[in-house]
């Protein structure tokens, strides 16, 4: 069997590149984003409130966005989104193009593509697991965040150049071009049936998940941390136009190379744990990857060099890869597939849904002091809520990853709720399975 052997099956290498016509949209697109907003405001805080109207939806909408991964059509709830992103790219273009946009508007339709994304997420990373064999989970999740991260690193790139020629708005028509052709790709995607929540009422729903999470304080502990990077690191994509254009006096396209550099570690790295990790890895892996991130980021803050800041954002992008594609994958080999979308949009809230918050206080924070000190900070802070849970739940550090769907229940726990011992028992007897 190849390293890469998730590659073997069709269905998942179209799902993968219709993911990354969509995401290579949405990198050219955000790139060209935050330069617009710098140039509309010359405001730190602006760009935090712009990226955090894209991001609060996932913190609103995730809830409800795991119920409907686990009650609906995956790939009908991803095409409808696509569509919606589609329309967001092109008026926004068509606004750049005719002089008439604001920031106001730009977070308005930041806004509203958010809330489609949001509403996808839960079910794009189910998908993920049920297009492969067991034992190629890691590689999956791994291979998938690799395809995300090679458009980061060919899509601010390709932003860099459009906004130093003036094409701005070329920028937003190539994100609705990425959209459709996903929307299309995904159409053309065989329907994969997965075993389906009881249906009973939203709440209720979502409170079985929670309950389930619970009944796992080690898998608890691990969505918690993933709230970390997203309040105190992530943020500094946020800051990328103020440290290329007033920390470092480089141009659009430097800030292009800047956020491609991070592209490049963060592919880097989808590789690794692609090729040497297919099982998913472990949880004293995801902590050292988290550790090495916030020390990349630290060194960022500090630096004035140009080429000691694209060093340090290629480890900080192949270090964030390594630490999330590990927490994705230790929860897609842990929890049974009838209540996964449920956890993986309580992962989904921590992990996604606390990076409008962070963005708009480190914006707040670089207006009020530096964008050094914030993100400087930040850093430092992360780091110590890092070595905390190390130190304070020993069971993260002992994470493994799987080859098959679903946990048992360890010695002591007691089972959330009668229909969540149904799904352990179903999640075993799917992994004593052969595919």
């Amino acid at each position: 069997m190849s390293r890469l052997s998730a590659l073997d099956s069709t269905t998942y290498r179209q799902f993968l590149l219709a993911s990354l016509a969509g995401s290579l949209g949405g990198w050219i697109a955000g790139t060209a984003q935050g330069w617009l907003v710098l140039d509309l405001t010359r405001s730190s805080a602006a760009l935090g409130w712009t990226s955090a109207a894209g991001w609060l939806p996932f913190l609103l909408l995730s809830p409800l966005a795991g119920v409907l991964a686990d009650r609906v059509d995956a790939r009908s709830l991803i095409i409808w989104t696509r569509v919606v992103i589609a329309f967001c790219a092109s008026i926004l273009a068509v606004l750049v193009g005719l002089g008439g946009v604001s920031v106001w508007l730009v977070i308005v339709i930041a806004f509203v593509a958010g809330c489609a994304y949001a509403l996808a997420a839960p079910a794009m990373q189910a998908m993920v697991g049920s297009l492969v064999r067991s034992t190629e989970i890691g590689t999956a999740v791994a291979l998938n965040s690799g395809q995300f991260n090679l458009a980061r690193v060919i899509g601010p790139l390709i932003a860099g150049i459009a906004v130093a020629a003036g094409g701005i708005a070329l920028a937003f028509w190539g994100n609705a071009i990425g959209a459709v052709t996903a929307l299309f790709a995904f159409r053309r995607l065989p329907v994969v049936r997965r075993q389906r929540a009881p249906r009973q009422s939203m709440l209720s729903s979502l409170g079985e998940g929670v309950m389930w999470l619970r009944s796992r304080p080690d898998l608890f502990a691990l969505v918690l941390l993933t709230g970390a990077p997203a309040l105190l690191t992530l943020n500094y994509t946020v800051l990328l136009p103020v440290f290329a254009r007033n920390e470092l006096g480089s141009d659009a396209a430097g800030l292009g190379v800047l956020a491609a550099g991070a592209g490049v570690g963060a592919l880097s790295g989808a590789l690794i744990v692609a090729i040497g990790r297919p099982a998913g890895g472990s949880g004293r892996l995801m902590l050292m990857a988290l550790s090495t991130m916030t020390v990349g980021v630290l060194l960022f803050s500090l630096s004035s060099w140009f080429l000691l800041s694209l060093i340090a954002l290629v480890l900080v992008g192949g270090a964030q890869v390594a630490y999330f594609a590990t927490a994705n994958t230790l929860l897609q080999t842990q929890v049974p597939p009838p209540v996964l979308g449920r956890v993986l949009s309580l992962y989904a809230i921590v992990s996604q849904g606390l990076i409008p918050v962070g963005n708009v206080a480190i914006g707040e924070l670089a207006d009020g002091t530096s964008p050094r000190l914030a993100l400087g900070g930040a850093a430092v802070s992360c780091l110590a809520l890092t070595a905390a849970v190390a130190w304070f739940v020993p069971d993260v550090r002992g994470l493994r990853g799987r080859s098959g769907m679903g946990a048992n229940v360890k010695g002591g726990e007691v089972p959330a709720s009668p229909s969540v011992a149904r799904y352990r028992e179903l999640a075993r007897t799917d992994s004593e399975a052969e595919w």
